[in-house]
């Protein structure tokens, strides 16, 4: 397993998420909430698994930008275009600094 999709799965059990799993297969991290329950007949627990979604460095990424930028912005009736520069320039657009390159208004 590579080292982001470890760091991830470290995050969720930080946050108190149980049971998940990361598998990789070929270059593709799957993620699966697993458990195991007691098989009668066989006599020994078994394993049960129920695929949750691929996991990939740039939905990671993706998720932690919109995170911040939700945290970070005001309410603004271009906040989803201000949202897509923020996600290439990683700067948000309402700062001082930034706001009159990227807006519409006044121009």
């Amino acid at each position: 397993m590579e080292q982001w999709a470890r760091e991830w799965l470290e995050e969720q059990r930080a946050k108190g998420v149980k049971c998940l799993e990361v598998k990789l297969q070929g270059n593709n991290h799957y993620v699966y909430h697993s458990t195991s329950y007691w098989d009668k007949e066989l006599k020994k627990p078994r394993k049960t698994s129920k695929y949750l979604g691929k996991l990939d460095p740039i939905t990671i990424t993706q998720v932690k930008s919109l995170v911040e930028f939700v945290k970070t912005s005001p309410h603004h009736p271009e906040w989803l275009k201000h949202f897509e520069i923020f996600c290439d320039t990683r700067k948000h657009v309402c700062e001082k600094r930034d706001y009159k390159n990227h807006t519409s208004h006044g121009q």
